[in-house]
């Protein structure tokens, strides 16, 4: 009879066993959800454009043009936004032909950088204000930086 007892005692054992691996398989399964859920998540947040609909992906602003935006949001942003130096740092001026006011634009985007260095990028096609019309090179009068520096600067222009 212990035998059979012996026998009985390892089947529940198994048994007993069989239960807890299946609850654990369960609970892996349900670890292995949550930490691909996170996963998807900061995915989101390091590439959002990933999960955005292509129709609005094209609505987007562009990153060098959010302290503009931010300008026309509400009173409240447009004060935040001139208080945010960092927002100022880089200034990306795409003249067109004859475009006016291109220097008195810089002066005040580099006035709100504060003392920040400032990434500037002054592209133009023939004819515009950047660039001599006769030499098709150099800018002219450049904006002026009394503070600060300039952290880089990039000037290109179509020849065409």
């Amino acid at each position: 009879m212990s035998n059979v007892s012996t026998v009985n005692k390892l089947l529940e054992q198994i048994q007993a066993l069989s239960v807890a691996i299946e609850e654990q398989k369960r609970i892996l399964f349900d670890l292995e959800q949550r930490r691909s859920n996170a996963r998807m998540t900061l995915n989101s947040y390091l590439d959002p454009m990933a999960h955005i609909e292509p129709g609005t992906a094209s609505k987007v602003p562009h990153p060098l043009a959010a302290p503009m935006v931010f300008l026309t949001i509400s009173r409240l942003w447009h004060a935040i936004a001139l208080a945010i130096p960092r927002l100022w740092t880089t200034l990306k001026i795409e003249a067109l032909p004859r475009r006016a006011g291109y220097i008195e634009i810089c002066n005040l985007w580099i006035q709100r950088t504060q003392s920040l260095p400032l990434l500037l990028s002054l592209e133009g096609a023939r004819g515009s204000l950047l660039l001599d019309p006769n030499t098709q090179s150099g800018l002219g009068d450049p904006p002026s930086r009394s503070t600060g520096e300039f952290k880089s600067g990039t000037i290109r222009h179509a020849l065409g």
